[in-house]
């Protein structure tokens, strides 16, 4: 480290201002980053997450397949991997929400709020998310 640099790193902690972080190296992978949860956030397995859909029948009006077809069709595995976390699936709901709001007819319409209905109540989440 240069010294003119070092002693700009010390008048800038006598001021008070932030430091910048230094840059050790950028590191290029071609493997894909999985989201981690913020601490705290509960994460489903995804053996747990059928299990809530198919005890899910109370209130909704989808069968037992189909709620079990949600799983595979809302969260692929190939994005979400195998934990599924409650940002994810608020994610979804958010995005259900906005394809319902959307749909051209009335046949999608409540086929899209089905289907959020049956996650809502498997999931817990009402109202916002």
């Amino acid at each position: 480290m240069a010294l003119p640099e070092r002693i700009r790193q010390i008048r800038q902690f006598l001021k008070g201002e932030p430091q910048k972080p230094q840059r050790t190296g950028l590191s290029f992978s071609r493997r894909p980053v999985l989201k981690k949860p913020a601490p705290g956030k509960r994460e489903y397995a995804r053996s747990e997450f059928k299990g809530l859909l198919q005890g899910a029948w109370r209130g909704s009006r989808l069968s037992q397949q189909e709620r079990i077809g949600l799983e595979k069709s809302l969260f692929p595995y190939q994005r979400y991997g195998e934990k599924i976390s409650e940002g994810d699936v608020k994610g979804v709901l958010q995005k259900l929400r906005k394809d319902e709001y959307w749909a051209k007819d009335f046949k999608e319409k409540e086929r899209i709020s089905r289907q959020r209905k049956a996650l809502e109540e498997a999931t817990g989440f009402k109202g916002r998310y």
